[in-house]
């Protein structure tokens, strides 16, 4: 699984010590060894900064269901006593930017936009914006693209990103307004980003 994610030796490491925690905790309960192996993975990437959808950790295990996978999350953490009430497709501990570099990769962002993007998304942290960090960070590409010499359709940036077409749109309406506030002013005028959101 974790090479057709295409993870570092250090995420495979800690999730392999995340799976013997596992194992040697054995509760009784068979479980699903793919799900338990799934939710290793997913936890150390959330640890090490570098986190993965469980949309995406479903397709590494060959289409293993979300749900199988998110129970097995929620009794990893437990066990690693890393418990945390929310194990949905984005942890308590992740943020926006953690997502940032990979996204804007797969869509071949320029250097400058992928600065852009990073600056942007930082100043969300400080506005009122009630949306899952995956979310946040595909609207702020998308946004960031629609300013570049390079923009990306809306269908380009769901598809890397995992969130759906409707959601950009929504989430897009919402943080708009506070375009002026966090695109920064070296990357695009005060007239462009007025324009973009009118």
């Amino acid at each position: 699984m974790s090479d057709r994610l295409g993870l570092a030796e250090t995420v495979k490491d800690l999730a392999n010590e995340i799976y013997k925690k596992t194992d040697n905790a054995k509760s009784g309960k068979g479980g699903n060894k793919n799900a338990t192996i799934a939710a290793c993975l997913y936890v150390a990437c959330e640890k090490l900064k570098n986190p993965r959808r469980i949309r995406e950790l479903s397709w590494a295990a060959n289409g293993l269901s979300e749900k199988k996978i998110g129970r097995a999350i929620k009794h990893t953490k437990h066990i690693s006593n890393d418990s945390e009430e929310e194990t949905r497709d984005e942890g308590v501990s992740v943020n926006a930017g953690d997502f940032l570099r990979r996204f804007c990769s797969h869509l071949g962002m320029s250097n400058q936009a992928v600065k852009a993007t990073q600056e942007a998304v930082q100043k969300t942290a400080e506005l009122d914006i009630r949306r899952s960090p995956v979310t946040v960070a595909a609207t702020v590409i998308y946004m960031i693209t629609q300013l570049s010499v390079d923009p990306k359709q809306i269908q380009e940036v769901s598809a890397v990103t995992g969130v759906a077409e409707v959601t950009l749109k929504k989430s897009y309406k919402e943080i708009c307004p506070y375009a002026s506030r966090m695109v920064p002013a070296w990357f695009a005028s005060e007239d462009s980003v007025k324009k973009l959101c009118s």
